[in-house]
């Protein structure tokens, strides 16, 4: 961890000089977490551009060697999803918490960045030099502590400007989830209380990324569903199979079925010789939002989800996923088995 009273010191020193070489090569070194015009004693990457510099996910190695702050980046299909829902959602605010693939791909897109500003909560200080304080913070998701006690003020200053909030959350994978709950409210109420005037017109919606047997605590919370879409990871979440929780799972499945809650999102892992294939995923992405603010329409991989172990497609007549085999009855107003309806509509009518 950085000196924390030097955080400052540290984005002024390294922006200004990012800014003073614009028309030099610069070199990236991971050891110092700092550039370099002239051959260093550690290896360096680079020359690196601006735009690379304002991607530091791209540059610096994830964290593995600790549980509590390993980091895995999310794939560019994942982040466009993400982006869809920012974006349907009429926000004006998105507080990213250990997320910064999310900030970078939100900062990155200009139309979005002119009506959608961003904040970024880590506890990976190396980010210091690379995002300023105006838009990022060391943070503790689980004790809602911030390690700079001046970031609050900067937070406060990026509530005020809003009515209208989304936080995207991807805690550890073993986490707590009362302490979780406890730090997302508290921010909540902090929004909330710093935000824009007209209280009514406020409102503060959450995107998190949980295991499934994890998750189902969080949709203790009234207004959480499931998504239906697998996300992808870069990076691997699970070093071991994870087998001892075959049976809570299918325990977990049966009572989400039972409830009426959609439970189709399968996560996957890029790089992970058991979790890349989408039926042998076991994380999901948790909202309150509208599940229909997530135009998924595009992605093979939500038009025909594997559930229960049966291939099922997308009926946009319906709005439902349904068997492969299943057709669509303008008569019967709902998907089954053609044999099972004579009247059921031709071509035209089906999905």
């Amino acid at each position: 961890m950085y000196c924390l009273p030097l955080l400052s010191v540290i984005e002024y020193y390294f922006c200004n000089r990012v800014n003073s070489w614009k028309n030099k090569a610069k070199y990236y070194c991971s050891k110092c977490n700092d550039i370099f015009l002239l051959p260093h004693v550690h290896p360096l990457k680079g020359p690196v551009s601006i735009a690379e510099l304002r991607r530091p996910t791209q540059l610096l190695a994830p964290l593995t060697q600790k549980h509590s702050e390993s980091q895995y980046w999310f794939s560019d299909e994942s982040l466009r999803v993400l982006l869809i829902g920012i974006r349907n959602s009429r926000c004006n605010g998105v507080l990213c918490i250990g997320t910064p693939t999310v900030f970078e791909y939100l900062q990155s897109d200009k139309e979005l960045r002119a009506h959608c500003k961003s904040f970024l909560l880590d506890i990976d200080s190396r980010f210091v030099p690379f995002f300023r304080s105006s838009h990022f913070a060391v943070y503790s998701m689980l004790t809602n502590h911030f390690y700079d006690s001046r970031s609050t003020t900067k937070l406060n200053a990026f509530f005020a400007t809003l009515n209208r909030l989304v936080i995207v959350c991807d805690p550890p994978f073993g986490v707590f989830m009362k302490p979780l709950k406890n730090s997302l409210n508290k921010l909540c109420k902090q929004f909330f209380i710093t935000g824009e005037s007209y209280v009514s017109k406020h409102w503060c919606k959450s995107i998190i990324v949980l295991p499934v047997f994890v998750g189902r605590r969080f949709l203790a919370k009234t207004g959480f569903s499931m998504l239906d879409y697998k996300v992808f990871y870069l990076y691997r979440l699970f070093d071991k199979v994870i087998s001892e929780f075959r049976s809570i799972l299918e325990l977990l499945w049966g009572s989400l079925r039972n409830s009426g809650i959609r439970c189709e999102i399968r996560v996957c892992y890029v790089n992970h010789v058991k979790y890349k294939r989408p039926d042998k995923s076991v994380v999901r992405f948790f909202t309150d939002l509208p599940l229909d603010v997530f135009d998924l329409s595009e992605f093979s991989n939500y038009r025909f989800p594997i559930i229960d172990g049966y291939m099922h497609k997308h009926c946009d007549i319906c709005c439902r996923c349904v068997k492969e085999s299943y057709d669509h009855c303008g008569a019967c107003k709902r998907c089954h088995l053609p044999q099972r309806c004579p009247r059921i509509l031709g071509v035209e009518a089906r999905n």
